[in-house]
């Protein structure tokens, strides 16, 4: 899968480095969860674009159904039978010694802390093999940096807010630079793809080889949309019972997810039904980020270019339409969504090796000592991560 970044005139190089690097090729392993991926990434910088000459991803998704969700054992060793193949793959048909490869790029947290493990002594040992640098990259900055990706870094220029949805995190965020952002609102409990997942094993959804929560969102599609009403399920839009909280800048899942479970295990509902069902759980979960979205531009000082919302859920359609019609109706309806294409929302390798291009550019690199990081906040990306400042 082949995605081109053209046009990107490296303007966050410093002169000292152009003068030196006419080409820079980033070689990037992502496993921080369940699936597996490579990405090899190319700068042209006389050319003025970036391209991805390589990229694959393997999905652990049949193996980890068996468990109804991410078992961390079943996830460890599908990256140790997976990475050397997908390693081998991509040496064999574009690396042929050090001089094709100018640094290795690796997920260095947060995440499953033995998945993540698996990819950085990975990278820890074709960087001493190759004699290259390494750097260790925070996953959720690389969802932040994905559109960047797709436009070879012209936009969305900073500053702009991040909305990084997955099943470990729900954060926004604003992002000032490559290597400042600021927290605005955090889960109270749980993320919302978590949530989600929870409820599509709750509602016996088949995954079909697709993570649960996008199974849940193409299998509620098919229902019958007259059902879709308010007062069907009753199901409450979070932080919204206690006027209190209405203000306050933060997400909630867990009360909305227990309502669900309530739903289900009371009564015996036909197929239709449980497809109203997630279409309403969906709705009031992306209103309410919607809502906090909106309170956040409310309450933030100074102008943003743009609003990144990107992470596993980002690919879900109820999202988009909700976002743009909240957007659309509000005084900020001026501000661009940018959404990644769908394949490069979910775990990818391909967001790792831009951000490590961008983090490079500014002159950052890692200790071949770093350790994988469970919990990172994104606020104290360098404080946590270490990085070495190399000398030019």
């Amino acid at each position: 899968m082949i995605f081109g970044c053209r046009n990107y005139w490296g303007y966050f190089f410093p002169r000292k480095i152009l003068s030196f690097y006419r080409e820079l090729r980033i070689l990037a392993i992502e496993t921080s969860c369940d699936d597996t991926s490579v990405c090899l990434l190319e700068n042209c910088i006389d050319k003025g674009f970036s391209e991805v000459l390589y990229h694959k991803t393997e999905r652990s998704l049949s193996e980890n159904e068996k468990f109804g969700g991410i078992h961390p054992e079943v996830s460890i060793v599908y990256h140790q039978k997976k990475l050397s193949y997908i390693l081998k793959e991509v040496f064999d048909e574009y690396i042929c010694g050090r001089r094709n490869i100018d640094l290795i790029a690796v997920t260095q947290g947060p995440g499953m802390i033995g998945s993540l493990s698996v990819g950085l002594n990975t990278a820890k040992g074709l960087s001493v093999a190759l004699d290259v640098p390494l750097i260790g990259i925070h996953h959720m900055q690389a969802h932040s940096l994905t559109p960047r990706l797709i436009s070879s870094g012209k936009y969305p220029e900073f500053p702009y807010l991040s909305l990084l949805l997955s099943g470990g995190h729900t954060l926004l965020v604003r992002s000032r630079s490559v290597i400042e952002h600021d927290i605005l609102a955090s889960t109270l409990d749980i993320s919302v793809g978590d949530m989600i997942d929870k409820c599509a094993r709750l509602l016996k959804v088949d995954w079909n080889g697709m993570m649960p929560g996008q199974a849940l969102e193409n299998w509620s599609k098919s229902g019958d949309p007259s059902m879709d009403t308010d007062t069907v399920w009753n199901l409450p839009e979070p932080l919204m019972k206690n006027p209190e909280n209405r203000s306050k800048l933060a997400f909630s899942f867990s009360g909305l997810g227990s309502s669900v479970d309530r739903i289900v295990k009371r009564s015996s509902f036909n197929e239709f039904q449980l497809k109203s069902l997630a279409r309403s759980l969906q709705i009031s979960a992306f209103n309410h980020i919607s809502r906090c979205l909106l309170l956040g531009l409310e309450k933030i000082d100074g102008y943003v270019t743009g609003i990144v919302i990107s992470g596993g859920v980002a690919r879900n359609s109820f999202l988009k339409t909700i976002l743009h019609t909240k957007l659309n109706n509000s005084p900020y309806k001026h501000i661009p969504l940018f959404f990644p294409p769908t394949e490069l929302c979910s775990d990818n390798s391909a967001m790792i090796a831009w951000t490590a291009y961008e983090m490079y550019s500014l002159g950052y690199i890692s200790d071949l000592s770093i350790l994988p990081i469970r919990k990172w906040p994104i606020d104290q990306l360098l404080e946590l991560g270490k990085y070495i400042v190399y000398d030019n």
